[in-house]
């Protein structure tokens, strides 16, 4: 599987994750503790990223038309938002799939532009 990413800086950290260097973290990053299992969701995602050998990762550019990505970031946008307000989140990010699998559908390519 290719994760597409359009953050060079996001890309930079997943190689290194990926090839084993699960230490690195960006300068920083928030050390408390996010989960219950007490365990920091960053550390988490690195380790994860190491264990998945399966997974590459490829950049591209952001607001580039590609649709999975533009799709992403609107999800992600929905997502830092609803840490600040209360909004119907779900049913936003719901008519925004339905949106780009319709689109998808149609162009038959979710990096289609």
């Amino acid at each position: 599987m290719t994760v597409l990413v359009d953050s060079t800086g996001a890309l930079s950290y997943l190689q290194l994750w990926r090839n084993g260097d699960t230490d690195s973290l960006p300068p920083g990053h928030d050390l408390r503790r996010h989960t219950r299992r007490d365990r920091l969701t960053l550390v988490a995602l690195a380790e994860r990223v190491a264990a998945l050998p399966h997974v590459t990762f490829q950049h591209v550019g952001g607001h580039a038309g590609r649709l999975l990505v533009e799709a992403a970031t609107a999800l992600s946008g929905m997502a830092r938002r609803r840490l600040r307000e209360h909004f119907d989140h779900r049913t936003r990010a719901h008519d925004l799939v339905d949106t780009f699998l319709a689109e998808w559908h149609t162009t038959g390519s979710p990096s289609s532009g």
